[in-house]
């Protein structure tokens, strides 16, 4: 519920054309919160634990998997992946261009997850 909102003004800015309305950024930024929600949420923890479970089926050790050095370059080339494929798809602009705003829009993650943590403290401050 956070997210889209946080993240709306980046889309905007990056992926600005006249032929785009503010509730056409809205919708993508929606999009990636669901994909956000559901690939490095459910999907690759769920892939991570099969590939546990069957490295202990057969006596091998992959719990370095599981470390952040190892799943944070992999959310990082998920959403890299998404941005990519749904800027060429949805926005329909060059192939510079979609390298541009979706490399953009990854660094500028950073900057949404900060803002989100301090919402989140703010609002946890307020129930207290």
């Amino acid at each position: 519920i956070v997210i889209p909102p946080l993240f709306l003004p980046i889309v905007a800015l990056v992926n600005y054309s006249r032929k785009f309305f503010l509730s056409d950024h809205f919708l993508f930024a929606m999009e990636f919160s669901s994909y956000l929600i559901f690939i490095p949420t459910i999907l690759l923890p769920f892939l991570l634990w099969v590939i546990n479970w069957v490295g202990a089926v057969f006596g091998g050790d992959f719990n370095l998997i599981n470390s952040d050095a190892v799943t944070t370059p992999i959310i990082g080339v998920l959403i890299l992946y998404f941005f990519i494929r749904a800027t060429t798809f949805f926005y329909k602009f060059s192939k510079w261009r979609v390298i541009l705003s979706s490399t953009l829009m990854l660094l500028s993650m950073y900057l949404v997850v900060h803002a989100y943590r301090f919402v989140l403290f703010i609002i946890s401050m307020w129930t207290v």
